[in-house]
Formats: C-alpha cells, structure tokens, sequence
C-alpha cells in the first residue's frame, strides 16, 4: 500500500513548492498537510484526498494554460513548458488514481 500513497505525498510537495515559489504561504502549508489525512483511517479522509490530488491535477492543467498563453503573447518558447506541466499534472492525477484502487480502499472502511 505504500507504494500507492508515495507518487501522492510526491505530488503534495511538488504543488506545495510551486505555492512556494508565489510566496503563498497558507496554500503551501495546507497541500503540505493533505498527506496527513491519509493518517485518519476513515472513508472520508481518503475521498477528501482524492478529491483534493485531483484538483491539484487540474490545477496544473490551468498553469499550463495561462502559461502557454503568458509564452504565446511575449513570444517565448512554449512547448517544453506545456510538456513539462501536463507531465506533473498526469503524475498527479495518477497519483490519485493510485489511492482509489481497492488495496488502498479497505484500510479506509
């Protein structure tokens, strides 16, 4: 079961840093402790993180966008940096997938 939940504690830190580098403290603080509800052995916990990995997925999807059309307006090279973001958000939203198979479902009853 752990290796289902570590692309997920991954992926928290991978979003808490881009909040990071926004200085947006409180987002940073909170995507850093999503992981920790996975210590909550109830139903609820576990939907509420794969809920939350899979808007962190779409989020990456929305920084690409504006992204691209930031890159697209000035003129700069775009395609690394889409390629780049939706490699993340795949990784995310795989990693959410991860946590809804049925080995990771029955410790949460």
């Amino acid at each position: 079961m752990i290796r289902r939940i570590i692309p997920f504690i991954l992926s928290a830190i991978v979003l808490a840093a881009h909040f990071l580098r926004f200085a947006n403290f409180p987002i940073m603080i909170f995507s850093l402790a999503v992981p920790f509800l996975l210590l909550i052995k109830k139903r609820w916990a576990l939907l509420t993180v794969q809920a939350l990995t899979v808007a962190g997925g779409l989020f990456w999807i929305k920084v690409a966008v504006d992204n691209l059309w930031l890159r697209l307006a000035v003129g700069e090279p775009w395609l690394r940096m889409v390629a780049i973001l939706l490699a993340v958000s795949l990784f995310t939203l795989w990693s959410a997938w991860l946590l809804a198979s049925d080995t990771v479902a029955e410790k949460y009853l």
